[in-house]
Formats: structure tokens, sequence, C-alpha cells
């Protein structure tokens, strides 16, 4: 069969700035085909495949995610302007309706496929492009479709699609929400290149820049993988461990500002 070509039919300059393809979803529900383009000021193309041709484009709010482009008063000119680009896709696992799209300005966006605005957005803080976003399925009792994982080069954060706060950003047609509060942020030692969850478990591997995958196990989202089923024994012999070093090695310890360490 002839290849898809993307970027077709739009009737606008747009299409002229889109350099490619990014990512690539499938909806495990219906076989819906999302696209993340690269450049075009954030879009998502959608594509049934049994046709084609595209069925419908998915507009990021641009001008609410990238930051305001300031003049230089000496020269006169405006830095380049950055482009914004989808850097990562999925879809719900489950409900065949929700879709997390990530940005390369770091923002993270929640849709409803019956809705062109988000219902929540969530910013990773460092402006870098988002490696990765998916939907944990912790498995069990903990079984929660509705938290969301995405990680940039430097945090991972887990946080619910529901647990909105105060608007982020108004803009002139829609109003833009984001999570109040992580359930967990995550470091790793190294500039993060990949994520992934293990499904029903609560182990998450990334990879990083050095020899060595990172992992971490976190028994709230939900049990050890069958293959790791160690993790579990070290948790809950943690877990009745009464010790100072159990109970939290800073326990006796009092934290200072810099200010206060001169004094």
């Amino acid at each position: 069969m002839t290849p898809l070509e993307i970027a077709r039919g739009w009737g606008d300059d747009r299409e002229s700035e889109v350099e490619g393809v990014n990512v690539v979803d499938v909806n495990p529900r219906h076989g819906l085909w999302s696209f993340g383009l690269d450049g075009g000021g954030g879009v998502v193309e959608f594509w049934d495949p049994r046709s084609r041709s595209a069925l419908t484009r998915l507009c990021l709010p641009s001008e609410a995610l990238l930051p305001a482009t300031t003049i230089d008063t000496e020269s006169m000119l405006a830095p380049p302007l950055r482009k914004l680009s989808i850097t990562s896709l999925a879809s719900h696992p489950t409900d065949g309706l929700s879709l997390a799209v990530g940005t390369s300005s770091g923002h993270t966006l929640l849709y409803d496929l019956r809705s062109p605005s988000p219902f929540a957005v969530k910013d990773q803080g460092y402006g870098e492009p988002v490696k990765r976003v998916d939907w944990l399925r912790g498995g069990g009792a903990q079984e929660d479709s509705g938290r969301v994982i995405s990680a940039d080069s430097k945090v991972i954060k887990v946080w619910g699609k529901q647990d909105v706060s105060l608007p982020l950003l108004y803009t002139e047609s829609m109003l833009i929400r984001q999570p109040s509060t992580n359930y967990l942020s995550l470091h790793p030692p190294n500039p993060l290149t990949d994520l992934h969850a293990i499904p029903n478990s609560g182990l998450i591997l990334a990879s990083c820049e050095a020899p060595e995958m990172c992992s971490y196990y976190i028994p709230e989202i939900g049990p050890a993988p069958k293959w790791a089923g160690f993790l579990d024994n070290v948790t809950e012999e943690m877990a009745d461990d009464t010790s100072a070093a159990a109970q939290g090695a800073y326990s006796d310890y009092k934290f200072v500002d810099k200010q206060e360490l001169e004094t």
C-alpha cells in the first residue's frame, strides 16, 4: 500500500512548518492512530487505519504553553521563535477516550477525544521536552488508571488526572487547569532518556545517560512483578523494622538555611 502522508490539506501555513512525526500511538480499545508531529505549532493527527486520509487534527494551545517573546531593547531584535512539537503520546489503556500528550515545552496535556480543549495541564517545571508520558496500571487493590506518569530529562512526576486546582492560564478560547499535587517526584542521578512503568506493578524502570538503568519500586502504586517478588519481602522487612534508621535517617537532625548557618 502507498505510505501515509501527514500534514496535508490543512489550508493554512502551519502544514509547511511540519518536519515529520516524532511519536505514534495506537489506541488499544478502538485502534485509532495518533501521530505527534514535529513542528506545526503542536499538532496531533488522527487516522483511521481503514482510511487513506487523516480524520482530524488536534491543535494544542501553543500561545499558552510557550514562553512570551521578549525583544532586546538594544538591538530591537526578538529571539528566535521556539517551535512547539509533540514528543510523547499515550492513550488510556481502558476507557478509549483519554489521551495524554507530552510537548517539547515540558508540558503534559490530558484530553478527552470528544473535546478539542485539554481538561488538565501539568508543567514539569524545567522547560525540557517530555521524554515519556503514560497511564499507570498498578494492578490489584491499588489499581488506579487515573494516575499519570510524566518524565523529562530531570524529573519524573506521578499525578492524578482529576486532581485539578486553580486555573493555570486563561486563553481566549479555554481555561487551562493544572493538577494541584504530585503523588511523588523522582530525580534520576543522570539525565533521563526514556521511562517504562511495568504494568500491574509498582516497579518503574528509567534509562539514563549512564551505563546502568535506574529502578524504583513504589508499593503504594502496585505489587512487585512475579519475577521480582523479593522486593515485597524487603518492603515487609522495612515496615517491621522500628529502628531509628528505618523510621527516618534525619529524625535527629535540624535543617537550617544559609542565613541561619552563618549566624
